[in-house]
């Protein structure tokens, strides 16, 4: 099975999760952060792959995306950094403050062998 089609179930879950976007004309604004890399993958491959996650979720057409450079930028800029004082979810609702996104995904990502392990969340 390719790798696209392994993203497919994870990526329906997100246009389920979101609910409304097809009853309103303006598709709602989401942005993903770098998942974090975990057994078996390097920072390099997380960050890839989270660029990869959000082109396939844009690709479904029921959010806006920002750009994971913009948001790069706009993060920066700001001296946002997760650490370990706050939750996971926790600095995704400060960094989605900061970034005026109404949905952030984040997660984790790993291998073990040949299964990859993909952790995702949604906060509003």
């Amino acid at each position: 099975m390719n790798d696209r089609l392994r993203l497919v179930p994870i990526l329906a879950l997100f246009s389920l999760a979101s609910g409304l976007y097809a009853a309103t004309p303006d598709k709602p604004t989401c942005a993903i952060l770098t998942f974090q890399a975990q057994a078996g993958l390097s920072a390099q491959e997380a960050n890839m792959l989270s660029d990869r996650f959000a082109i396939e979720l844009d690709r479904l057409g029921c959010y806006r995306i920002v750009a994971r450079s913009k948001m790069k930028e706009i993060l920066e800029e700001q001296k946002f950094q997760a650490n370990e004082r706050c939750s996971a979810a926790e600095c995704a609702v400060e960094a989605g403050q900061l970034l005026g996104a109404q949905y952030m995904v984040y997660g984790s990502l790993g291998k073990i062998g040949e299964l990859f392990s993909v952790n995702t969340f949604l906060v509003d």
